[in-house]
Formats: structure tokens, C-alpha cells, sequence
């Protein structure tokens, strides 16, 4: 059986969104937190994981990744709000329960 794929969604500072794609989305993160991530990462860190949603295959997942980074931040975010609520009471986004 194939291991899952994540893709995610970081919120960086200066306010842009970072995704990309990982089979450990917490070891990738702490990756990018350390400048050992993207280059994007490394001059923007990251402030909070914002989302992540799995996938069935890498090739799935880069499809998908692809598309969303052609997406303005605008954009992002309505992706966002569509997969997930916000508690704001933390101000961080909580996957909606769907089995995924």
C-alpha cells in the first residue's frame, strides 16, 4: 500500500502563504521554521501551519500543489475557508471532520 502524500499550507511572515507537499508535514514544517526548508521559507519564515489535506499518491498531491500556487493569497484563503473553519478563539484553522 502506497504511503499518503499532505499537502499544506503555511502562513509566512510578510503575510504570504506557502504550499507545498510532504509525507510528514510536522517534520516538514519544523524543516522550513529551521531555513532548511524552501528557499521561499528561508526569506519568508513560517508563522503557523494554516491546513493540510491528504492524498492518495505524490503525483496527486504535486497536481493539486501546482495548481494552488498559481492562486493569489486572495484566493488561498477562500480555498481555506472552504476546507476548514476558524476557531477564533486561537485564530488558527481546525480541519472540518470529514474522515480525512
Amino acid at each position: 500500500m502506497a504511503e499518503s502524500w499532505w499537502l499544506y499550507m503555511i502562513e509566512c511572515r510578510g503575510g504570504g502563504i506557502y504550499t507545498g507537499i510532504a509525507k510528514d508535514v510536522q517534520a516538514r514544517y519544523e524543516q522550513h521554521a529551521k531555513g532548511k526548508g524552501a528557499k521561499y521559507t528561508k526569506m519568508n519564515p513560517p508563522i503557523r501551519l494554516l491546513g493540510q489535506v491528504e492524498f492518495l499518491s505524490h503525483k496527486e498531491a504535486a497536481s493539486e500543489e501546482w495548481k494552488i500556487k498559481r492562486l493569489t493569497r486572495a484566493e488561498k484563503l477562500n480555498l481555506l475557508s472552504s476546507l476548514y473553519h476558524t476557531d477564533s478563539d486561537e485564530g488558527s484553522l481546525l480541519r472540518i471532520p470529514n474522515g480525512t
